[in-house]
């Protein structure tokens, strides 16, 4: 029934910022995500760089026990995908210089994204320098965008390519997360919603990336070691809801 009622092609148009959680299967806790439902978020996404043992079908199925929030695969290659999930968050690393990871996994996984249909997401996938090397770095083998001058050219390409989404990512435990300035700049240029993740680790900073205008808030190793984190997080949807 989940699955008629989820667009998330329409639903991260919306006006109101959400946030998402990501789970790396390698690393599933149950009380992150019902503690993760109770704060507020809007969905689950699922994936990791690269799994070493965790499996994605089991991990989509234990989510669903545990929530009714919906399931969003964010595979990082082309084992990652799960007809159990509600939705696919497809990435396109439109900015890098491995052909594999622009559309050589997405070949492979073809028949299996084909499923999805009106519920894949074909994202521009754009990593940023988090000053530190991330996991994604080491695997795709791109280079983090340093030089921002380029960042609209790449964001209008996007548009006119036909991607549905810009996701901006400074990596899983960025010293530093994508600035604001940067999904201002985006959105400027092009009418694509834009989801943010990598980095965002403190009240602060997750305070700075609701406020810059993105459309989806990624959340994920913060709360594989501070599950006080989500009181930030359901502190500023509440403050949200009340400021409509």
């Amino acid at each position: 029934m989940l699955k008629q009622m989820f667009n998330i092609n329409t639903f991260i148009k919306r006006k109101k910022t959400c946030v998402a959680v990501l789970i790396d299967p390698d690393k599933f806790n149950e009380t992150v995500i019902i503690n993760a439902q109770s704060a507020g978020i809007s969905f689950f996404l699922v994936g990791g760089s690269r799994l070493y043992s965790g499996n994605i079908n089991q991990t989509v199925s234990k989510i669903k026990k545990l929530s009714p929030l919906p399931v969003v695969l964010f595979p990082g290659d082309e084992h990652q995908i799960s007809k159990k999930a509600d939705a696919l968050l497809l990435p396109c690393m439109i900015a890098g210089t491995n052909a594999e990871y622009i559309s050589g996994k997405a070949i492979l996984a073809a028949k299996k994204i084909n499923y999805f249909k009106a519920n894949c997401l074909a994202t521009a996938y754009i990593l940023f320098d988090g000053k530190k090397i991330s996991e994604t770095q080491k695997i795709t083998k791109n280079k983090p965008l340093k030089n921002n001058l380029l960042l609209e050219n790449i964001a209008i390409a996007a548009s006119l390519l036909g991607l549905k989404a810009i996701y901006l990512e400074a990596g899983s435990g960025a010293k530093h997360s994508v600035r604001s300035q940067f999904v201002k700049k985006i959105k400027k240029h092009c009418a694509l919603p834009i989801i943010i993740g990598g980095g965002i680790n403190t009240p602060k900073k997750f305070v700075d990336a609701y406020k810059s205008g993105a459309n989806v808030i990624v959340i994920g190793n913060i709360l594989e070691t501070n599950f006080n984190f989500l009181n930030v997080i359901k502190a500023q949807i509440e403050a949200q809801k009340q400021a409509v």
